[in-house]
């Protein structure tokens, strides 16, 4: 049996040449049946590990917006 998903989360730093200093970068890839998934989010959040913050924060922003 196959799984429906497969969803990864993971964390690293970076710094654009224009920007004055690195931000910290949340990376979720998934893949699913319909293909891959992958999305990158930079934030200036502290803390919550990067799993969390995607699902729980970015999310769930993402799904205030769609009621307005």
């Amino acid at each position: 049996m196959v799984p429906n998903a497969v969803r990864l989360f993971d964390e690293f730093t970076y710094k654009a040449r224009s920007w004055p200093k690195a931000w910290r970068v949340l990376l979720k890839a998934e893949v699913m049946a319909l293909g891959e998934n992958t999305r990158f989010i930079v934030t200036s959040l502290p803390g919550l590990d990067a799993g969390m913050l995607y699902e729980d924060i970015y999310c769930a922003r993402g799904q205030a917006e769609n009621y307005i």
